[in-house]
């Protein structure tokens, strides 16, 4: 099946294809024209009013929109797509042969707005808000799908085999900059918000070459708008006590050095992963990479809620916590056990056999026990590594071997969290080794279903022994 995906060697776009490209994104800038200009001016109103109930007032015309141009976007780029001779609308990258990219880049886009978030929160700086409403979710899904259509989607990926990487990545950012100007009022149309914009395509599109398709930068895409700095789910602003000194179009979360300095960060992280190298030619079942992500989230959430709540605990004249920022709490914090826990018993499952020293469901029951956890929580984590070697050695594996290093330290940095009254001071660390140790893991262990010819009658024959 053809495919206008980034490869090696990709073919070189045609002349009609270039036009369709840039067809392509000045109909971008138009809707966009549009949505904040003479329509936004003549229906906001209306449409805000009519869904005022169901969505809040601030949502309704924004979310309708934004559905509007999500769908013209997709429906424009099959349209494109069949003219270039692919089949499918997925054929611009979205492979589940990639998805273990995208889990990649959700991580390196989350990490940085947690770490500036969990600084104001415990600097004293920042109030939360739990914004995760079902209008609220939908309307940063279609704007993040349609920030990644514009900035890795067919135009970019067609001007990328035209006429390079480089020239790709400025169109897309001087065509994101002309949109930011055309719809800003006269007071936002500061330089660091035009460069906003450019700046987040220049990112998505050195995502776009660290992982050679598109789910690589959708995931970043994902990560910054769930970090609680994004606001998917999340918000964490300025105290109204802290932003009164300083310029708000310079301190801005979103368009300021705050949110320059994420971007910067993410880069860093975008430039550093280890990407999975995919399913092999015949691919087996593979285990899910939701893991890492989804423990970064859960924890990283309940540290930034639980360091907001004993903020207002010594606080006197602070107000009482929402519940809705209690119940998120909590959900949160049991979520992470739950999750940690799957992911520690599909990786010991995954390398039993007969000489295995430790079995899965007692690498994860052992931890539930007060006290001894203490012990076992080195010989179920940080022993998955030398377990896991052995038993590439005893198969005779040519894979690369587990390193113990990530193991070791999420196992001390548990250790720390198991601790009554000093567990926060292990859960902040611990998000970030435990996102390294989940991973890793998980790449190892796909590599092994890869390499082992009989993978499943292995695992028949552990499950019959046991």
């Amino acid at each position: 099946m053809k495919s206008i995906a980034f490869a090696p060697e990709p073919a070189r776009a045609s002349g009609s294809d270039v036009a369709r490209a840039l067809l392509f994104l000045w109909i971008a800038v138009g809707v966009r024209w549009l949505q904040y200009g003479p329509v936004g001016a003549r229906y906001r109103g209306g449409a805000d009013r009519v869904l005022e109930r169901a969505l809040g007032s601030a949502a309704g015309y924004y979310l309708l929109t934004a559905v509007a141009i999500c769908a013209l976007l997709l429906a424009l780029t099959r349209v494109f797509l069949r003219r270039s001779g692919c089949r499918s609308l997925f054929d611009i990258g979205w492979r589940r042969a990639g998805l273990g990219d995208f889990w990649a880049g959700l991580i390196a886009g989350f990490i940085p707005g947690l770490l500036l978030a969990l600084g104001l929160v415990l600097g004293g700086f920042g109030d939360v808000q739990v914004t995760g409403r079902p209008a609220t979710v939908l309307w940063y899904t279609c704007e993040t799908l349609i920030t990644v259509l514009v900035a890795c989607g067919y135009a970019f990926q067609v001007l990328w085999r035209r006429a390079g990487g480089f020239a790709a990545v400025l169109a897309v950012a001087g065509i994101s900059a002309i949109t930011m100007a055309i719809t800003a009022d006269a007071e936002g149309r500061s330089t660091l918000r035009l460069l906003t914009p450019a700046l987040l395509c220049f990112l998505l599109g050195l995502a776009f070459r660290k992982g050679r398709g598109i789910w690589l930068p959708t995931g970043l895409a994902v990560g910054l708008n769930l970090a609680p700095t994004g606001g998917s789910l999340m918000l964490v602003s300025w105290a109204s006590p802290a932003e009164s000194p300083w310029r708000p179009d310079l301190w801005s979360l979103y368009t300021g050095i705050p949110n320059l300095s994420i971007m910067a960060f993410a880069a860093v992280l975008v430039g550093t992963l280890r990407l999975d190298a995919g399913p092999g030619p015949e691919p087996r079942k593979r285990l899910s990479g939701l893991y890492a992500p989804a423990w970064t989230l859960c924890l990283g959430y309940t540290c930034v809620l639980l360091a907001y709540l004993f903020r207002l605990a010594n606080e006197a004249s602070a107000p009482e916590p929402e519940p809705v920022v209690l119940v998120s709490t909590a959900v949160c914090w049991l979520a992470c056990p739950v999750i940690f826990s799957v992911w520690l018993y599909k990786i010991w499952a995954s390398i039993q056999d007969t000489q295995t020293r430790t079995r899965a469901g007692a690498a994860v029951g052992l931890m539930f026990i007060p006290v001894f956890n203490f012990y076992w929580v080195f010989r179920a984590v940080a022993g998955f590594a030398a377990e896991y070697n052995r038993y590439v050695e005893r198969r005779g594996l040519e894979i690369p071997r587990l390193s113990r290093a990530p193991f070791i330290t999420h196992a001390i940095v548990c250790l720390v969290a198991l601790i009554p009254l000093y567990g926060i001071v292990g859960m902040i660390p611990a998000v970030f080794s435990g996102a390294v140790a989940m991973r890793r893991a998980c790449m190892a262990v796909n590599a092994l279903r890869e390499a082992e010819p009989d993978w499943e009658w292995v695992r028949g024959a552990a499950g019959s022994s046991s």
